[in-house]
């Protein structure tokens, strides 16, 4: 074989573990794409983040619309010194912005201490208190008051029914009705309410109220806003980004729904085949059949500049 037969097949040869090469790198790029290593499909937004500047709406005296807002305003701030996250704007007015991460900052986390929704997101306000107690360059809450959507609701079905006696069935005696109420932050200090008074802790052994204590900078969606963010029957994709199916994380909200006994669940916003889906889950992880990867994901507010 002369020489310039040897160099032609050398040179085939080259040609073809390049396009293998190629072929078998396309096709890694198109597992990472679509599957993860442990099987879950991933979903991530195709936003990108921007710097705060690049959105005029979110100038002083400017205000996003809920158009821009369902749309995606997402947006890169550092909350301390070391660390930088990404947030969706989820609300504003001309002073202010109010965001939410686009990650759960701790991947699994009971609602409550105890099996119950009575007591209120006991486990996940202590939690998220103490992973954000660093945020330096992100201010105290100096007033926010949250009425628990779930109590208020069943309340009114309590009354509604029983003044209709069209089901005899629901107890709406002071004894079912009592429970978690809401929360209150004056001054970065965070107070449950229980039963339309401050919450001190001493009825129940398995929580402290002091560990409440930690100043708040940040705290966790309600399902009205959620809501806000609703159209028809769709909520926007970002609201699950960096999720995998049956992943989500927990709203300050519980849930008169799962039956007519208040006390049965929490609110939660959830992966459900790739599609964010609001839903009712046990206060303890380990008690749901599928979303077992629940989470807390921050909210934070802060002076539009």
């Amino acid at each position: 074989m002369n020489k310039k037969n040897m160099n032609n097949k050398l040179r085939k040869s080259l040609i073809l573990l390049v396009v293998l090469a190629l072929i078998a790198t396309v096709v890694i790029i198109l597992m990472k794409l679509f599957w993860d290593t442990t099987g879950y499909k991933i979903y991530q937004t195709p936003y990108t983040a921007r710097s705060w500047e690049q959105y005029e709406c979110l100038k002083a005296g400017n205000v996003c619309t809920r158009e821009d807002i369902l749309k995606a305003i997402k947006v890169k701030l550092p909350v301390n010194e070391k660390e930088i996250y990404n947030f969706y704007l989820i609300d504003n007015d001309e002073k202010t912005a109010t965001l939410l991460m686009d990650r759960n900052l701790v991947g699994v986390m009971d609602w409550s201490l105890v099996d119950s929704n009575l007591r209120g997101p006991t486990s996940a306000l202590i939690e998220v208190l103490e992973r954000t107690k660093n945020w330096s360059f992100i201010p105290l809450i100096e007033s926010y008051e949250y009425v628990d959507f779930g109590k208020k609701y069943f309340e009114d079905i309590c009354k509604e029914e029983k003044k209709s006696l069209r089901d005899a069935s629901y107890d709406c005696s002071e004894d079912v009705l009592r429970g978690y109420n809401g929360i209150k932050i004056t001054n970065g200090v965070t107070v449950l309410r229980f039963n339309d008074e401050d919450y001190t802790g001493e009825e129940d052994d398995s929580f402290n109220a002091t560990q409440l204590t930690k100043k708040a900078r940040v705290r966790l969606i309600t399902f009205e806003e959620i809501e806000n963010l609703r159209e028809i029957n769709n909520y926007p994709d970002w609201l699950i980004d960096n999720t995998m199916e049956n992943e989500g994380y927990w709203t300050l909200s519980s849930s008169p729904f799962e039956s007519t006994l208040y006390s049965t669940s929490a609110m939660a916003m959830t992966n459900y085949l790739n599609k964010p889906f609001v839903r009712e889950l046990y206060p303890v992880n380990q008690h749901n059949e599928l979303n077992k990867r629940n989470g807390l994901r921050p909210v934070i507010t802060i002076e539009k500049y």
